[in-house]
């Protein structure tokens, strides 16, 4: 069984956040790390190929999440010396598994422990996420995705947590999670488009359309949760005692 751990952080003075490594299956994998006060869940946030876990998309995205009281992991998922071979970029089945180590480990720690977790990925990082909560849907209580997914096609009836789909509404003929992966998923689904014209503005536009769905969407699906949880405990507490009142 692989070991996840957590090496010294430093602040990245560029964004404000707090960058970390992790080890998982001897490899250090590095993140960046975005906490928000009360966080109300904690979203792992998958790129796709050719950008990094500093990339700016990403950040923006990221910080729309923080803003609305969530907790944000932009997570690399190869090592920089492995991220130049196409092979790893693509293989999502490496990733997944790391991702599931990942998880394990932010679910142990003390500030994340018990608060309900979610994945978004984009490009690769769709299927990646996909495979992830299909191979243990019990760790994750809402995904989001945005990109490829036919790499997860055997895992998509699997994933039964609520999974929000965002579609490009012009595709250019591309593989890209759209209605065929939104029919095939296992759980309660949804399925919006985004249009995504090619100048800086309308592609502003679109990452704010994308973050306000993904931001609704975790914290509706992790109050949802968080309930569920406080009914388990106070049913538990109510068998243990059960002349209290």
């Amino acid at each position: 069984m692989s070991h996840t751990s957590e090496s010294t952080a430093a602040a990245d003075r560029a964004w404000g956040k707090q960058e970390i490594m992790c080890r998982t299956s001897g490899v250090e994998l590095c993140a960046v790390l975005e906490e928000a006060g009360d966080a109300l869940g904690t979203v792992v946030l998958v790129h796709g190929s050719g950008v990094t876990c500093r990339d700016g998309r990403n950040g923006f995205i990221a910080s729309r999440l923080v803003d609305a009281g969530l907790c944000v992991v932009r997570l690399d998922l190869l090592a920089e010396s492995e991220a130049h071979d196409r092979h790893n970029v693509f293989d999502a089945d490496l990733q997944a598994r790391r991702l599931l180590d990942v998880t394990a480990w932010l679910r142990s720690r003390p500030d994340m422990r018990g608060l309900p977790l979610g994945y978004l990925g984009s490009g690769i990082g769709a299927s990646v996420v996909l495979e992830t909560a299909g191979r243990a849907p019990e760790r994750v209580s809402a995904v989001v995705v945005q990109g490829r997914a036919d790499a997860a096609r055997f895992w998509l009836p699997r994933v039964v947590a609520p999974t929000l789909v965002i579609a490009d509404a012009h595709p250019r003929g591309e593989t890209v999670v759209g209605e065929a992966t939104y029919e095939s998923l296992g759980g309660e689904r949804k399925l919006v488009r985004v249009s995504t014209p090619g100048h800086c503005f309308a592609e502003r536009e679109a990452m704010s359309q994308v973050a306000h769905y993904a931001q609704r969407w975790f914290l509706q699906h992790f109050a949802v949760d968080m309930a569920r949880t406080r009914a388990r405990q106070a049913a538990a507490d109510a068998s243990a005692h059960p002349g209290a009142t």
